[in-house]
């Protein structure tokens, strides 16, 4: 039985605990809890979109082809190629995405939203109704979201706030729903055209080991008791294992037993990618995991760490990530991440802190030195790029989150 045959099954289990007034439950395994602390700063660092933008320079493009298999010496130095920048003292200005440089919102096409949030602007997700959905710090110094009027005239009112945890923003393959945790772990999400946010049954697991990866599916509230077609799940790394929180009313934990954590899942939500070692010397293993068959790959190792869906799935970046910043930006075979297909080399003295689909062709890159300058440059899947697509400064510049 696979992760889909037994889905009615659950279904049917999660109402009659519902009706039995029992919350739903989770398997267990053992957690490996020194790991997932390791993966959770990984992740948040991963996570991190922080970005400013800086002066554009020539960067050097590489683009390899290689099959690692179980080669655990990473993707070998790729030479140089050619591309083209943009006037450094000017930028191009015009992003796909949605971004936040001071505090302000600036929407694609050239609007701009002062929502006046003195905690600042640590992520953002826009939605196709003109909300766009912010991730602060309050004045106590927790998380929250605020969800700010988008639309034209309203300047960024804010209409919403909600308490969150220290996590993250994940949004849907089609840009039409966003998730976050609560303060004590449970899931929201806040689909287009719905005022409300639909609050998801809660992890089992500790927050404090929580870290939210994907959202799949486009209609969260859905009858629960129907099944076929309908839903969406909600994709976690937790305590030293993969976890799924189902909007028809479950939990579970991913069936993966060789997993210790969650690198991404597809659009599709037919495969992910699991975490299933690492070593202090930055070596990470990984392996597909076959969602609607249930079988997992071989395992393939080497230096790098985040891996990210493009929105159709099509396509793979992945990179390093470690504290503040990374290292090169590769594009591997989605049916076999082990094979890298390009690699986009970092500007010298500039490390990658973080990374966003602008579309399912290109992905921003943000890119930070030591002295707190940063750009963003976008990225083909060729390993071909445009260099400082934001003007340059030394702005807290952030990209919307995006799947």
């Amino acid at each position: 039985m696979n992760q889909h045959d037994d889905l009615a099954t659950r279904v049917g289990d999660a109402l009659a605990r519902r009706t039995d007034g029992l919350a739903p439950t989770t398997l267990t395994l053992d957690d490996v809890k020194g790991a997932a602390r390791g993966i959770r700063r990984r992740r948040r660092a991963a996570l991190a979109a922080g970005v400013a933008a800086a002066v554009a320079v020539l960067v050097p493009i590489g683009v390899v082809a290689a099959d690692l298999g179980d080669d655990r010496t990473g993707p070998q130095p790729a030479p140089p190629g050619p591309t083209r920048a943009v006037d450094p003292n000017v930028g191009d200005g015009s992003p796909g995405l949605a971004y936040a440089a001071d505090g302000v919102i600036h929407l694609p096409g050239g609007r701009e939203l002062d929502p006046g949030l003195p905690g600042g602007i640590n992520q953002l997700a826009t939605l196709p109704d003109d909300r766009v959905v912010v991730a602060t710090t309050g004045a106590d110094g927790n998380q929250q979201v605020v969800v700010v009027d988008g639309a034209d005239g309203a300047d960024g009112a804010k209409q919403a706030t909600y308490p969150m945890y220290d996590g993250a923003l994940v949004m849907n393959g089609t840009g039409t729903s966003v998730a976050w945790l609560e303060r004590d772990g449970t899931p929201l999400v806040l689909q287009s055209g719905l005022e409300q946010p639909v609050e998801l049954a809660a992890f089992d697991d500790d927050p404090g080991y929580l870290q939210l990866v994907a959202l799949v599916g486009d209609d969260c509230s859905a009858d629960p008791e129907t099944v076929e077609g309908t839903g969406c799940t909600l994709y976690a790394a937790g305590e030293g294992r993969a976890v799924v929180s189902s909007s028809h009313g479950f939990t579970d934990v991913l069936d993966d037993p060789a997993a210790i954590g969650l690198a991404d899942v597809s659009p599709a939500g037919d495969q992910a990618i699991s975490l299933l070692s690492m070593t202090d010397d930055y070596e990470f293993c990984h392996h597909v995991l076959d969602l609607v068959g249930g079988t997992a790959g071989t395992a393939f190792c080497g230096g790098l760490s985040s891996y990210h869906y493009s929105p159709s799935g099509a396509h793979v970046a992945a990179y390093f990530a470690e504290g503040l910043g990374g290292g090169d930006v590769s594009f591997v075979d989605p049916g076999s991440p082990g094979r890298v297909l390009a690699t986009w080399r970092t500007p010298a003295g500039f490390a990658t802190n973080g990374v966003a689909w602008e579309d399912d062709e290109h992905l921003l890159v943000v890119l930070i030195d030591d002295a707190g300058r940063s750009r963003v440059d976008r990225v083909a899947v060729d390993g071909s790029s445009e260099a400082g697509v934001l003007p340059e400064g030394r702005h807290s510049y952030v990209v919307e989150t995006r799947p």
